[in-house]
C-alpha cells in the first residue's frame, strides 16, 4: 500500500482489508488515510460508504488473523498514550474496527457501534479543520 496507509503501532492495514466487503474496507481505508491524504475529504467519503453500506450489505466472516488485529486496533490501548490529532485519529480507526467487529457475521450493522463511529468521525473533522 501507499504511504498514505503508514503502520500504526506495528497494525498495517494491508493486513486485514482484504477480507472485508467492498464498502467496509473503503471505510477503514478512508479512516486510516485521512489524516495523510485528504483530510475531510476523506471523513466524507467514509460516512458516504457507511451510507452505502446500509444498502448492499454482505455478510463477511473474519479471519481468526483479522479479528486479533481488529481486536487490538478497537482497544482503548490503541489511543490511549496518543495525544492530539494523532490520539482522534487513532480513536476514529478503532471506533471503526470496533464496527467491523460487532457487525461481523450479521445480517446488517450494529447500531450503537455505529453511532460511536460518526462521532468519532466527527471529531477527527473538527481537528483537522484547526490543524
Amino acid at each position: 500500500m501507499s504511504s498514505h496507509y503508514k503502520e500504526i503501532d506495528g497494525h498495517s492495514l494491508d493486513s486485514f482489508i482484504h477480507e472485508l466487503p467492498f464498502y467496509i474496507g473503503n471505510i477503514i481505508k478512508y479512516a486510516w488515510r485521512a489524516p495523510n491524504k485528504n483530510g475531510i475529504d476523506d471523513t466524507l467519503k467514509l460516512l458516504d460508504y457507511l451510507d452505502m453500506s446500509r444498502f448492499g450489505w454482505v455478510e463477511y466472516d473474519l479471519s481468526d488473523d483479522a479479528t486479533r488485529v481488529l481486536s487490538e486496533i478497537s482497544s482503548y490501548d490503541f489511543y490511549s498514550n496518543a495525544s492530539g490529532l494523532d490520539r482522534v485519529h487513532r480513536r476514529c480507526i478503532a471506533s471503526v474496527a470496533e464496527w467491523i467487529m460487532n457487525s461481523d457475521g450479521s445480517s446488517g450493522n450494529d447500531r450503537e457501534s455505529e453511532k460511536q463511529m460518526i462521532l468519532s468521525v466527527a471529531s477527527l473533522q473538527v481537528c483537522l479543520l484547526h490543524n
